[in-house]
């Protein structure tokens, strides 16, 4: 809940687990290993879509990617506290998003 929107860096986000990235047992959900931030109306647009992967695909943001980086940090160094840059760059004349993962100040 502390890190930001992936695709607006708005502040408290709900974790999103990636429908789209991990087949499911029956009655289970995917893995927390495959989890990404999203504010209240980003989650509630990307679960009304219909179509996860095409929902990803239009915001030109690579959760899959995203998320494995958040699992890997936060195992390795114990759950910090952790921040995604969602800084708009230009890239070929495209508005892009850098999502890097930072240590926050603490």
């Amino acid at each position: 809940m502390t890190q930001p929107c992936l695709v607006c860096a708005r502040r408290p986000s709900d974790p999103h687990h990636l429908h789209f990235a991990q087949r499911r047992a029956l009655g289970r959900k995917v893995s927390d290993e495959f989890v990404v931030p999203l504010c209240r109306g980003h989650h509630r647009e990307v679960h009304r879509s219909g179509d996860e992967a095409r929902w990803w695909g239009k915001t030109g943001i690579k959760p899959i990617k995203i998320a494995r980086k958040l699992w890997r940090t936060s195992r390795l160094k114990g759950s910090p506290s952790l921040g995604i840059a969602g800084r708009p760059t230009e890239t070929n004349g495209k508005k892009d998003y850098d999502h890097t993962i930072t240590p926050e100040a603490s």
